[in-house]
């Protein structure tokens, strides 16, 4: 009894071996698409964006303010762009500013450089935000509340 009911259960198995090469056709066809549309799709318009660690210093006597490069890869000066907020009013500074000085010794800003900016008048009452743009990958490299330091 129990081999007549094997037998007829594999009466039914016309055509598996067809329906599951269908199944692992497509799944290899689909895979192919889908790593070729993430390789094309993954480098359309991404900039290579910098890893630096910045660290920054400021002087409330003389209104002097240093960023430090601490760590990480070496920037183009030019490429550099700083924004500070006083008060809300924006400010942006450049290698080419005259009032920034650039410690690099040539247009490569790495370990151990700074950028001083010096005369920005801001007291310990001014509410002081700085970003540091990379403007070559245009991204956000150190964000920072500066007042948050000198008035806790």
């Amino acid at each position: 009894m129990r081999y007549k009911k094997e037998k007829a259960i594999l009466k039914d198995c016309k055509a598996v071996s067809e329906i599951i090469g269908e199944m692992l056709l497509t799944a290899i066809v689909v895979l192919l698409i889908s790593s070729i549309a993430v390789f094309v799709y993954a480098n359309l318009g991404v900039r290579d964006v910098p890893h630096t660690e910045i660290m920054e210093r400021v002087d409330l006597t003389t209104g002097t303010i240093e960023i430090l490069h601490s760590g990480g890869e070496t920037l183009d000066v030019a490429s550099i762009k700083i924004i500070l907020y006083v008060n809300g009013e924006k400010k942006v500074f450049t290698a080419a500013s005259e009032t920034v000085e650039v410690s690099s010794q040539n247009k490569a800003w790495k370990f151990g450089d700074s950028f001083t900016i010096k005369n920005t008048s801001i007291s310990s009452e001014d509410t002081v935000a700085l970003y540091f743009v990379h403007t070559d990958s245009k991204q956000v490299l150190h964000k920072v509340q500066l007042s948050d330091s000198w008035k806790s």
